[in-house]
Order: structure tokens, then sequence, then C-alpha cells
């Protein structure tokens, strides 16, 4: 592939904030390079098998963002019949099959002439030049290319780009959301999966955990029913507290938490709540929070909760406040009824750097915000404004 190697808009990730970001700079006349590490697009969403998209909707099940995310929408369900919206809690969420869910972004990128893409390719430099980058030497089908950027847009969601240009300006907590993996299998009788069918199934999960027959982080096990005939969804959360040195090698804990599923296979099997021929399909290990960057400005607690709006809007987001505590498990915060509060356009901006943005998951925020911001549909958004305003100048 020979690519266009000047006064481009560099986007580093192809999942779902960077996906949006290219596709709305290259619906504004912009040449894109969309960087991805991996062989497939879609991110988290497709890797690790996310199948209930939030921060699309509100109370009213209604979007709360406008633009691209209404034609995402429309685009999945033209696709596959089966997409459609859920209430869970208090808010609506779209239901769709990862598999479908790639293959639409995938063919939708594909439609766009202005946009090369790059998979299974890497960043080996980063060149700055009087606080902006000027240069990223890419390694794409086994040949090294330099490209010298319009603007570059960090969509990895662990701010991998930024890191390469100055570890100062991230941030990682030291006490992080706990990780999830996700499997999906089919069942017998998927009502017993399902709420409230499903209470004395935990209970007897829980049982096994207090006469150790089971792992004890499958005590917080998280059944849903799938999008296909009888598929149910298993979602499994472990500790995730690593110092900041170890923070992209996650092969100890992967080990851990796929030795935790096969012993709870292994019981839901004995217990004849699996067909005989039930495929095991596992997702990626699921990184809720990892490192952010330094912004113009920090979205903080306070502000999502207090609803807040800025000038600089880029986009909405309603979800919860939902943290994963390795410890003491999920907690929800709950916004009020058809409320939402506002991104700044500031917290996607790179403090120092003329020329460097973020999206989705490593935008600046406080932890707290971050677990309201880093859904699938405010990543969606957040995406989408930042593509406008790199191609803005």
């Amino acid at each position: 592939m020979n690519l266009v190697d000047n006064d481009v808009i560099v986007v580093v990730g192809a999942g779902t904030a960077g996906i949006a970001s290219a596709l709305a700079a290259s619906r504004r006349g912009e040449k894109v390079i969309l960087i991805e590490k991996s062989a497939s697009l879609g991110g988290a969403v497709t890797r690790s098998l996310i199948h209930t998209l939030g921060g699309i909707f509100d109370s009213d099940c209604n979007t709360i963002n406008e633009g691209l995310t209404v034609e995402f929408i429309e685009r999945l369900r033209k696709a596959d019949s089966s997409t459609c919206k859920r209430k869970i809690g208090r808010l609506w969420t779209l239901v769709v099959d990862p598999e479908t869910y790639g293959n639409v972004i995938t063919d939708w990128v594909r439609e766009e002439s202005n946009i090369q893409l790059c998979k299974e390719s890497t960043i080996t430099h980063v060149e700055t030049r009087n606080n902006s980058v000027v240069e990223i030497e890419l390694l794409h089908e086994g040949m090294k290319t330099t490209v010298r950027p319009k603007a570059v847009v960090d969509a990895s969601g662990n701010a991998a780009l930024v890191r390469m240009i100055n570890d100062e300006l991230v941030i990682l907590e030291s006490r992080r959301a706990a990780a999830g993996l996700i499997f999906s299998m089919v069942v017998s009788d998927r009502q017993r999966f399902s709420f409230p069918q499903n209470v004395a199934l935990l209970r007897t999960i829980r049982s096994a955990v207090q006469q150790s027959i089971l792992p004890i982080e499958c005590w917080s096990v998280w059944f849903d029913t799938g999008v296909k005939q009888n598929e149910v969804y298993v979602k499994l959360s472990v500790p995730y507290a690593i110092d900041q040195g170890e923070a992209d090698d996650d092969s100890a804990l992967n080990e851990k938490v796929h030795v935790i599923r096969d012993s709870l296979v292994t019981f839901l099997r004995n217990s004849s709540l699996l067909l005989p021929e039930s495929k095991i399909v596992t997702g990626e290990l699921g990184v809720r929070d990892g490192f952010r960057i330094m912004g113009e400005y920090c979205l903080t607690e306070a502000d999502v909760k207090n609803c807040r709006s800025f000038s600089d809007s880029a986009c909405r987001g309603n979800w919860p406040l939902e943290f994963w505590d390795s410890e003491r498990g999920v907690s929800l915060e709950y916004l009020p009824t058809n409320s939402h509060y506002e991104i700044p356009l500031r917290a996607l901006k790179v403090c120092t750097l003329n020329n460097v943005w973020a999206a989705g998951m490593c935008l600046s925020a406080e932890q707290k915000a971050q677990a309201s911001a880093r859904v699938v549909g405010t990543c969606w958004a957040m995406g989408e404004a930042v593509g406008r305003a790199v191609s803005n100048g």
C-alpha cells in the first residue's frame, strides 16, 4: 500500500472512538490514516464481546447525540434484524451481535476513499518540534513509512501515542477498576440464566465458591442473554491492581482469568446447563481504565454528577458512574432522569501539544468521571467531535 504521507490526519486505534474520528474527518475532505495494531476493527466491542452498548439513548429512549451515532444505529439495524433497544436498569441500551458490529464498521470504513486503513501496524517513532508532532514512523506490511501529520488523534484506549511523545502527559490510577472477561456459550435453557430465574443459579454458584469448588472470582459472575437463540454471555471480573510499568502486559492476568473461566464452564457442564455441543467463545480481557491524557481540561466526577454544561461542548454523556471495584464489586451512581452532562473539547486536547488530541477511554478525566464516559455511545460521539475539530484546523 502506498500511503499518503503529508498533511494527513493520523488516527491511532480503530475502536469506537477512532472509527468515529476517522469517519468525521474523512467526510470533511481530510485524508486520514487509520492505524490499528490488531487484524480487526471494533476495539473492545468486537474483541471483548460487548453486546449491550450504553450511552446512546436517554431515559425516553431518544438518542442523546446526533450525527454519526444515528447513522451508526441505522446501519446496525439494517445489517441484523436482531439489533434492538433494551432497557437495563434505568437506561436504554442497544443490543448487538459483536460480530455484526465489526462487519458494519469495517464495511463503513471501506466506503470512505479518504481513509487509508493500516491494520496490524505499529508506530515505531514519533518526532516532535515546537510542541507539535511533525513525523510519525510507521511499520506497516513489513516496511517503515514516515508520515507527516496535520493532526494526530490518540484513540488507542490507553494513551499509547501520547506516552511515546511524553509519559509525563498521562496519568494512571494506582488502584484501577477491575478487569472483565466475557465469554458466550450455548445453553439448554436460556431462561435459567435470565433474571429472576437466575437467582437460584447464582446462589448455587456462590455456595460452590464457599465450599471452594469454584474460585472466589465466580462469586460476582454476571449472566446475560445473547442475541442468538439459547446464547448466554458470562462476565467475570478480576482485580487489576498493577503499577505503571506493567500497564501494557496483561499476560499473567489473562492466564488467571482463563483458569477461572474453565472452572466455571466445567461446573455448568456438570450441572447439565450447557448443551453437549456448546461452543465457548471467549473475548479478550476487557480493561475498563488505564492511562488517560492530561488535557487542557480534566472532566471531574462533580461535573458528571452535577450535569455540567460547557461552552466548548464536544458531546453529551448520561451513563451512570459505573465503577467496578476489585474488592467491593460494581457501584452505579445514576444521573437524574433525562439529564446529561457535557464533555468539553478541551478534555480531548492534550495539554502543551498543538496538534495532538485524544478520544474515547483515554480522555482527560478523573477516574469516576471516566467510568461514565468510557461507554460506546459516548466514545462514538467524542470521536466524531475530535474528527470535526481536527478538520477545522
